[in-house]
């Protein structure tokens, strides 16, 4: 019989010409008997290997391997490869292996995986050792709100000896990168020091001190650690960045489904249409290796209406693929925020008001440690629901989240700032932020709301420029400006800027 080959980084098992694709849970439980080949595995193992910190019933491990078996050609009866042990768990008995070290399929995991030591102090207090557990278990349930990375339960890395090798940690715990924080009690403030390690080479990819906030005059650790966890996750965080270097490094053929997203991502420094088309073409070879990646289905989504803003011919097509890819992400993971945000649009896109209300109601909890979804949300705040102060409020949390934030949230800033009536900050925001259209739209918007006629036709001519199809009304309906109080603010600049003379045709 030939053995099947799993490839852990693109969910798939291969046997000759035979290919089987894997959901990433399916995968992770084979992982889990593959560690443990030839044992029995329980089901309480599993669990908490696979589903570290979630209440879920045993039932579901049955699923999976059930799932495993069909894909294996298996039978639970007459098993081949995995066996029932009853009353006990499930053992992996033979005929399945793992791709080996030199296979471009195992450069690097689908996700990286981090696992977040201790918090350390030197101070015994019970209430310090208190305050250091408690602002663990906010980073680590922080990080395992981020889809883009896999964060080891807490429980996983207190077995450690502290005085461990930080490699052979990262080994022993089978983690791409560890976290490692202290807190510095010394009178009279509080240092919090933060450090991102590469498990392999044990080098420090990001060091930090952050301040501490407070709240009703006491440290706020709850608010530390979604600092720290925001500087490290999302879209442009330290994680990502790191991925992002290793990525650069080696040839398409060898990256991974996520190092091809985390490719795709990478649009800060050239924002043109040569950097957008490489970046959908990074992110269709992700989804070609794992269709199942929800957040690389909600970013290809983004890319392909940036693409359609960019060419006078518009192609209807792209913005059609660019709803099928959203409708694929919110299908695959219905409780991402940064997805519910901008679902909200499509449904009002759509002329489904009730179904945009829903979405961002959804998402709004779920935001609270989460930058970018913020910042994502209070977009569809402010042009949906023409709740401008609440727009306001869930963009500070975004940048309080992320203070090192990317230069994308400052087109959002413009927009948000316009609707708010603080035009001066609008164009302040706009400059700063890359030459998206909304950038661009806005600048000009809030100069000829305070008066400075001229400044805004010559931003209008450099819109066009730009963007040569560029029209109001498509832009309002669109994107799109639903609120009346939304509508009526940017249909009054459009008319100040039609009556203030000639525009370009």
């Amino acid at each position: 019989m030939t053995t099947w080959t799993f490839h852990e980084a693109e969910n798939r098992i291969v046997r000759g010409d035979e290919v089987a694709q894997l959901t990433p849970k399916a995968a992770a439980v084979l992982s889990c008997l593959l560690r443990h080949a030839g044992q029995v595995v329980p089901k309480e193992t599993i669990l908490a290997d696979v589903w570290a910190g979630l209440n879920v019933t045993e039932e579901l491990i049955r699923e999976y391997v059930f799932d495993i078996r069909a894909a294996l050609g298996d039978d639970a009866r007459n098993p081949r490869h995995i066996e029932t042990v009853r009353g006990k768990g499930f053992r992996l008995i033979g005929g399945i292996q793992r791709a080996t070290e030199n296979d471009p399929s195992r450069a690097g995991t689908l996700k990286p995986i981090v696992a977040v030591l201790p918090i350390d102090s030197q101070i015994k207090d019970p209430r310090v050792i208190d305050a250091c557990k408690r602002l663990t278990e906010t980073i680590v349930g922080g990080l395992a709100g981020h889809r883009d990375i896999e964060v080891l339960s807490r429980r996983s890395t207190l077995a450690l000896d502290p005085a461990c090798d930080i490699r052979e940690a990262a080994q022993r715990l089978s983690a791409d990168y560890l976290v490692e924080g202290s807190l510095d009690f010394a009178e009279p403030d509080i240092s919090a020091f933060f450090h991102l390690i590469d498990g392999q080479t044990g080098r420090h990819v990001w060091a930090q001190r952050l301040d501490i906030p407070e709240k009703d005059g006491l440290p706020d650790f709850e608010a530390l650690g979604n600092k720290v966890v925001n500087a490290l996750a999302g879209w442009h965080g330290e994680l990502h960045l790191a991925e992002f270097r290793t990525a650069s490094r080696k040839s398409p053929a060898q990256l991974n489904a996520f190092e091809h997203f985390i490719r795709g991502c990478d649009l800060e420094l050239n924002f043109d249409v040569e950097s957008v088309r490489r970046s959908i073409e990074h992110l269709d070879r992700s989804l070609a290796l794992d269709p199942d990646f929800a957040r690389c289905w909600v970013v290809k989504a983004i890319m392909l209406q940036w693409f359609y803003d960019m060419f006078a011919e518009k192609d209807e097509g792209l913005l059609r693929q660019s709803q099928q890819a959203m409708a694929r992400a919110i299908l695959l993971d219905p409780r991402d925020p940064l997805t519910l945000s901008l679902m909200a649009l499509q449904h009002a896109r759509e002329g489904d008001m009730t179904g945009a209300r829903e979405a961002m109601e959804r998402a709004a909890p779920a935001c609270a440690a989460d930058a970018d979804a913020s910042v994502c949300l209070a977009t569809a705040l402010c042009v949906l629901s023409g709740d401008f102060s609440r727009s306001k409020a869930m963009f500070e949390q975004g940048v309080i989240l992320n203070p090192m934030y990317p230069g994308w949230y400052r087109f959002v800033e413009a927009r948000i700032c316009f609707y708010f009536g603080e035009y001066e900050r609008s164009i302040a925001a706009s400059r700063s932020g890359p030459q998206r259209v909304s950038a661009m739209l806005y600048r000009c918007l809030s100069r000829i709301m305070l008066g400075q006629v001229e400044a805004a036709r010559t931003d209008y001519v450099n819109l066009l420029e730009r963007y040569p199809s560029f029209d109001f009304t498509f832009y309002a309906d669109y994107f799109p400006i639903a609120d009346p109080a939304a509508r009526k603010r940017y249909e009054a600049a459009t008319d100040r800027l039609v009556a203030s003379g000639p525009l370009p045709s």
